[in-house]
């Protein structure tokens, strides 16, 4: 009381104005500010959509702008990452899960699979551990130009020849019964491919 008495009135603790005052604080800041049409909120420029005239949460634009506040915010941590040197290492772990990926997907085609369940089991186990399926052998190609083992590659590690596999039999030809990778047919005997 005694510094309002002293001093007047402090303009940074005026709560009473005059409508004159308010229409001027507004036009002062209106530029920085939009009005929501649907919630009447009034929201700074930073949260309008000004494409569609709506506040970002009343936006049907509203996915888009959730996807391109996220690709920003991973551009800003690839940015953060790169300031700090920890971009390759980054990298280097990418390229480590994929290849961790392809030994795992090379180890699954040299493992014998079970045709009812997909249990994979070491080369030349017969029958599967899990159900007593008769499992299905991988295949053992060898290059035809150098005769190394090619390892379910595309193209021999050795000589670099393509290797074509010829696709295996899926039914008899002589009864037409599955042969589900069976050197020999479960109904009539007769020996596949």
């Amino acid at each position: 009381m005694v510094a309002e008495n002293v001093v007047g009135q402090d303009p940074r603790y005026v709560y009473n104005l005059t409508p004159a005052q308010v229409e001027s604080a507004w036009n002062q800041v209106r530029a920085r500010f939009r009005e929501c049409p649907t919630c009447c909120q009034v929201v700074c420029v930073s949260d309008f959509d000004e494409q569609s005239g709506f506040c970002q949460d009343d936006s049907p634009r509203k996915n888009d702008i959730a996807a391109a506040q996220a690709e920003q915010a991973g551009s800003a941590i690839k940015g953060f990452a790169a300031a700090f040197g920890l971009d390759t290492a980054f990298k280097q772990v990418g390229e480590a899960v994929k290849s961790a990926g392809a030994t795992v997907q090379s180890a699954a085609s040299q493992s014998a699979r079970c045709p009812k369940d997909g249990v994979l089991a070491a080369p030349g186990t017969k029958f599967c551990p899990e159900c007593g399926t008769a499992m299905i052998q991988p295949s053992v190609a060898s290059c035809p130009k150098c005769g190394k083992p090619s390892m379910g590659a595309k193209f021999c590690p050795e000589c670099g020849a393509k290797i074509e596999t010829a696709p295996v039999a899926t039914v008899c030809s002589g009864c037409g019964a599955q042969l589900n990778g069976a050197k020999f047919c479960p109904e009539c005997g007769t020996k596949s491919g």
